[in-house]
């Protein structure tokens, strides 16, 4: 009977053994999948204001965009101390992911709307904390080792050459105005 207790005794042993095991090899990649998704919400409330953005002024949009480029080396070469301290403001400013959403608006109403009440310079400085608070998240977190950077020059090649494709179409859907039209103008 002795037998028959240790055996029950050492297969519910066994079990949770396998199961604590199994959880500890799910924590790594749980941290992952969040670093993932957060990457991922971060991207997409760039993606927002930069389309606003782009709407409104593709050039200023350029010069935001390489103004980011230069915050976000500039946090991956600064020192721990530094990385530490800025992550640390900005995580005090927005405790929550969802306190970067700057749109905040209901999905059926228009980015230009939603951001109407912010000055332009405002809603280039958020740009910028996403940039930064995603770099700082890279250079601090080892979960976020593997993800992307959220600016990266072959981005700004594309945005360059997307900007002058813009100014192009602009150019030939203004209207042509003939010579006569111009000297009754005069």
């Amino acid at each position: 009977m002795e037998w028959i207790l240790i055996a029950i005794a050492l297969g519910v042993a066994f079990h949770f053994w396998r199961r604590l095991n199994r959880c500890k090899d799910l924590a790594p990649r749980l941290a992952i999948t969040v670093a993932a998704n957060c990457e991922m919400i971060l991207a997409t409330y760039r993606r927002e204001i930069a389309n606003y953005l782009m709407q409104r002024d593709p050039d200023r949009f350029l010069n935001l965009y390489r103004r980011a480029r230069a915050a976000e080396s500039a946090v991956e070469a600064g020192s721990e101390e530094d990385r530490e301290a800025r992550f640390a403001f900005i995580t005090n400013r927005y405790p929550f992911y969802s306190d970067f959403d700057l749109v905040g608006a209901l999905e059926h109403v228009p980015y230009a709307e939603a951001l109407s009440g912010y000055r332009l310079e405002d809603i280039e400085e958020h740009y910028l904390r996403l940039v930064k608070y995603h770099a700082l998240r890279r250079a601090l977190d080892p979960d976020w080792r593997f993800r992307g950077r959220a600016t990266t020059n072959l981005k700004l090649e594309h945005l360059q050459a997307y900007v002058q494709k813009i100014k192009n179409k602009q150019c030939k859907t203004a209207p042509i105005r003939d010579q006569a039209q111009v000297s009754l103008e005069a």
